[in-house]
């Protein structure tokens, strides 16, 4: 068993309210909306920088030139 003549010693400020932490956590939508916001950044830096389209796997006009293999 504990020692029960031991105090809690966490401030109170230091605690939260359970609202206060179920405010700060994000909805399910705006998690989605998040996720498929950089996923979208993603491709297009990807795009941009490889001259390829990953979403598509497609080539395009750019400084590399694709070739395809085939296995």
């Amino acid at each position: 068993m504990g020692n029960w003549s031991t105090r809690e010693s966490t401030p109170c400020s230091l605690t939260k309210d359970l609202n206060d932490v179920l405010q700060s956590v994000p909805s399910t939508q705006e998690m989605e909306e998040f996720v498929v916001y950089a996923e979208q950044q993603q491709h297009r830096r990807f795009m941009e920088k490889y001259n390829f389209d990953i979403v598509n796997d497609l080539p395009l006009q750019g400084r590399y030139e694709w070739v395809k293999i085939i296995p």
